[in-house]
């Protein structure tokens, strides 16, 4: 009976079984709030803008009240793994999990992917970024410790590149081991020649880059997981995987250092994946 009261019903035009998965379509037409299971974080202290990338491949900009923007890479299964700002330009990279960098630029309502560059190859598998002051390149530490350029201007591979066998030659024979993956990168203050290289299994490089020598070289009895600059330039932080933070003075004649504090000790705890000095109440 019920049957063929519903066969009596009216049923839908072809034209209109054409158009109804138009009709019913999900669209998300509305971002609001803090966004869904992020995984990265920037922010640029000169516009006051905070970026947030997700597990989803979005990135979500947030600044005073009312300024928003969001961008969206074309395949959503791909989670942004990291984040960097190019100061006062409104414009910022992101990394993949595919490996994959992604350039970026704050438009009027959105955020627009201008370039995208993928890096193949175990070896080339990307652990770490640092800008350069110049803003002229991107240094990218990899698994395989050597350090590759990003030209900004091109966003193309430069052919300057810095090889993880060639700064082992220039320390001392004890440190002359493979000390694993780039960790970390940080140009010094006051010298853009000179950058730190932080290796995982604790060796630290201070690299003058302009003349491919090592400058002084640091050692941590734990793996390196951050590293960051003193305003002055003549002392840096580094973040341990027990939980501890340690700081390094440039012009003391030991390599090895004891001022070594366990935040939540003294027991080891967890990593600490990124430090950064305020360097003035203004950077906040």
């Amino acid at each position: 009976m019920l049957k063929f009261i519903r066969g009596k019903g009216q049923q839908p035009s072809a034209e209109r079984q054409k158009i109804q998965k138009d009709l019913f379509a999900f669209r998300r037409t509305l971002q609001y709030g803090f966004p869904n299971k992020p995984t990265a974080l920037a922010w640029d202290p000169l516009l006051r803008v905070m970026a947030i990338g997700t597990s989803t491949g979005s990135i979500k900009v947030l600044g005073k009240t009312g300024v928003e923007f969001y961008g969206h890479l074309p395949c959503s299964d791909q989670a942004i793994t990291k984040l960097l700002f190019i100061p006062n330009q409104g414009r910022l990279v992101s990394l993949s999990d595919d490996n994959s960098l992604h350039y970026w630029e704050i438009n009027d309502m959105a955020i627009d992917e201008v370039q995208s560059y993928l890096l193949e190859g175990k070896l080339k598998q990307i652990s770490s970024m640092c800008l350069e002051s110049s803003c002229e390149h991107l240094l990218l530490g990899t698994e395989g410790g050597n350090i590759f350029f990003i030209d900004l201007s091109t966003f193309e591979l430069s052919d300057n590149i810095i090889y993880q066998d060639v700064v082992m030659q220039k320390v001392t024979e004890e440190y002359k081991k493979n000390p694993g993956a780039v960790e970390a990168i940080a140009e010094q203050p006051g010298n853009q020649n000179h950058i730190l290289i932080a290796y995982n299994r604790g060796l630290i490089v201070l690299w003058d880059r302009l003349n491919s020598v090592a400058v002084k070289t640091f050692v941590s009895s734990q793996q390196v997981e951050s590293i960051c600059w003193e305003e002055n330039g003549e002392s840096f932080y580094s973040s341990h995987n027990d939980g501890s933070v340690t700081l390094w003075k440039i012009n003391e004649t030991s390599d090895e250092n004891e001022n070594t504090k366990t935040i939540y000790g003294p027991f080891p705890c967890k990593p600490i994946p990124k430090i950064v000095c305020q360097q003035s109440a203004q950077d906040l």
